[in-house]
């Protein structure tokens, strides 16, 4: 390659260099801009959220002895909430064995009184037997003296 043709290449390299600074110096303005228009928001943001802060900083302490009442508050019901529970408990624990004791005596109680049942029931149905059995006699007995009485007609008439 000749001396001329080297001096354009190299010449050629640097204006391109060149542009390629420039253009990185309108990147790096672009971006300075948007920074700053950023950090002038982020600026009226912050002095709003101080001002948010301020206020719950103020409400808080105003209200913090309202808040440690309903803080011992609720301590206190929670243990009296345990406690109420334990007891229950407790009892529990102590009706439970008397339930299930009755529940037993109420069982036994139901059957002996089915067995009762099922032997008074048998004795009224011998009762009922026995009593048909008499009706069907004194019924036999009837139509006996009557036919003798139609005989004894006959005979005489």
């Amino acid at each position: 390659m000749s001396d001329d043709a080297f001096r354009w290449v190299v010449a050629g390299g640097v204006i391109l260099a060149a542009l390629a600074a420039l253009g990185q110096l309108v990147v790096m303005l672009g971006l300075y801009r948007v920074a700053r228009e950023v950090q002038i928001k982020i600026a009226g943001l912050a002095e709003r959220v101080g001002s948010v802060l301020d206020t719950a900083i103020t409400t808080l302490d105003e209200n913090k002895p309202k808040i440690l009442a309903i803080t011992e508050n609720a301590t206190a019901l929670a243990v009296t909430a345990r406690q109420s529970t334990e007891r229950i408990n407790d009892l529990l624990a102590d009706t439970a064995p008397r339930v299930k004791a009755r529940i037993r005596q109420i069982d036994e109680a139901i059957g002996v009184s089915t067995i009762r049942f099922a032997s008074l029931t048998g004795d009224v149905m011998r009762i009922v037997r026995v009593a048909r059995g008499v009706g069907a006699a004194v019924a036999a007995f009837r139509r006996r003296i009557r036919t003798r009485e139609g005989a004894t007609r006959e005979q005489k008439g």
